[in-house]
């Protein structure tokens, strides 16, 4: 991160910038989206999916943490979207559908990395 600006770098070329629009150490943070044109290579995703295409467009989204009655801490992920189809039912169904799996494997990994013994 430099300056509140994460660039998330992805396999087949895909980047874009989260920009930190809150923070709350060490509780909670919030972004905005920022992808540039040409950020996202055209065939790296099906043209239904282009991040801030002709249907998808990500907003925000942010991290939270919270304590837990066992003492532990829960971590979650949400990000904003806007469904420009015209098929709204399912296309907010699709874009939760997938922003859930792509959540579950951000937060997988984090789980698997905060969890391994130090060196």
């Amino acid at each position: 991160m430099n300056n509140g600006v994460r660039t998330s770098r992805w396999e087949k070329h895909v980047w874009f910038q989260e920009v930190v629009t809150e923070s709350s150490k060490p509780y909670a943070l919030r972004y905005r989206f920022v992808v540039p044109k040409g950020a996202i290579p055209r065939e790296a995703l099906d043209e239904h999916v282009e991040i801030n295409g002709e249907y998808f467009e990500l907003v925000d989204g942010g991290y939270t943490l919270q304590a837990t009655p066992d003492g532990g801490t829960d971590l979650s992920l949400t990000t904003r979207f806007i469904n420009k189809s015209r098929l709204q039912t399912y296309g907010n169904l699709w874009g939760k559908l997938v922003l859930k799996d792509f959540h579950r494997s951000i937060l997988g990994l984090m789980k698997s990395r905060s969890e391994q013994p130090a060196l």
